[in-house]
């Protein structure tokens, strides 16, 4: 699946979560991984992506401790993730 464009509330979320400051087509895939918590499996990523996946990840555990704010965080962020990289996405969070 080809990237699709992010929307401009997409952008804003990227910066406001300070993840502007990576470079996300950065092709470097060494170094930078995150894990499927139920299967193990692991998936190389740049590092932008990685912490946009781990950023996905902490607004899951804000939620399950209660903090029903963070819904519409989380679902914006995970579907970012989706536009950039279903790869990841399906690896991780669907």
């Amino acid at each position: 699946m080809a990237k699709q464009k992010l929307t401009a509330a997409d952008e804003k979320a990227i910066v406001r979560f300070g993840l502007d400051r990576f470079d996300r087509n950065d092709p470097n895939k060494t170094g930078w991984a995150q894990y499927n918590q139920l299967t193990g499996e692991k998936v190389e990523m740049n590092e932008f992506m990685s912490r946009l996946v781990e950023l996905v990840f902490d607004l899951y555990r804000q939620y399950e401790r209660g903090d029903r704010a963070v819904v519409k965080d989380f679902d914006r962020m995970k579907y970012i993730v989706l536009k950039l990289d279903s790869d990841v996405y399906y690896k991780l969070i669907d």
